[in-house]
């Protein structure tokens, strides 16, 4: 549990994390000023988040930690922690703390956009709404946790970090 909080910790206080977040907050709040006399606040809030960010959450769900656990791969540090952390785990742990940070990294930006257009006008249909604040959490979670997948199979530096975006982008092809 110690392992897991320590690292959350090294999370928040990687600048990577509040890149990740501005840049989330900075295509939200611009898909929302360019729908902003259209439409009302429901509307609004859904919209401002069909411009830019289907595009840019997996790179921005795993900008957080792929970057730092492929440095961590570079220095070897992380096969210390292996031998530190004896009892086995360490990869579930890591697994976990990675997910926890993609998540963070979309839901946060998603939560502020919720409240400031509740604060519009009321939003109405509040169950559909707190859906899309999940998917939020889900899909920054499974993004940040296929990245941390890619670090086990190759050795480059930013393939983790583009990746779900590439993984993602096929799968929206093959669907049209």
């Amino acid at each position: 549990m110690r392992f897991i909080v320590t690292d959350l910790k090294r999370i928040f206080t990687e600048p990577a994390y509040y890149i990740s977040v501005v840049l989330d907050l900075f295509l939200l709040f611009g898909g929302m000023l360019s729908v902003m006399g259209t439409c009302d606040s429901e509307m609004l809030y859904l919209s401002s988040q069909s411009l830019a960010l289907p595009f840019v959450a997996p790179v921005l769900a795993a900008m957080p930690y792929a970057v730092m656990i492929m440095q961590e791969k570079e220095t070897r540090y992380d096969t210390l922690m292996k031998i530190k952390l004896r009892a086995g785990g360490y990869e579930l742990r890591r697994m976990l703390t990675c997910g926890i940070s993609g998540a963070a990294a979309l839901f946060i930006p998603q939560l502020i956009l919720f409240v400031v257009c509740t604060f519009m006008d009321g939003i109405k249909e509040f169950p559909y709404d707190f859906s899309v604040l999940m998917m939020s959490l889900t899909f920054g979670f499974s993004y940040a946790v296929i990245s941390y997948g890619l670090t086990f199979v190759n050795r480059q530096r930013y393939v983790p970090l583009v990746m779900p975006s590439y993984s993602s982008s096929v799968r929206w092809l093959t669907l049209l």
